[in-house]
């Protein structure tokens, strides 16, 4: 059976969806990079520094990230604490405030002070697919 991400890629790549590709995973036990590297593994062939597919990948949960943008000075080695307090909010309009905040940060180019560093990864792919978000 043929890997999801790898079947969308290829028609991504055949130009039949739409211009981008977000590929989300939660690292959870496993180093970011490596998580990372089996996603890049699982394409044929691999994604181009070009290709508009960007590897979103939070370290426990997305509810890390919530936190550290509600102002929270967080520990992405904290797999329950997050979950408890933004966890309810991550699946609703309560999160869309935290997105908005860090959306305008990246489109004014705004340094974040300490980001964990699962969301300067996010980041940095999203740097990557910019030009087709416009």
């Amino acid at each position: 059976m043929q890997d999801n991400i790898d079947v969308e890629a290829r028609e991504l790549r055949k130009k039949r969806v739409s211009k981008i590709l977000i590929v989300v995973q939660d690292a959870d036990e496993f180093p970011v990079e490596q998580v990372r590297l089996d996603l890049e593994n699982r394409l044929n062939p691999p994604r181009s520094d070009k290709e508009q597919i960007a590897f979103i990948i939070p370290k426990w949960h997305i509810q890390t990230w919530l936190a550290y943008l509600d102002g929270e000075s967080v520990n992405e080695s904290d797999k329950e604490s997050y979950v408890k307090k933004y966890g309810k909010k991550s699946e609703s309009k309560e999160a869309h405030p935290y997105i908005d905040k860090l959306a305008n940060d990246c489109k004014m180019h705004n340094a974040l002070e300490s980001p964990p560093d699962s969301l300067i990864a996010a980041c940095e792919e999203f740097d990557r697919i910019r030009s087709a978000l416009s």
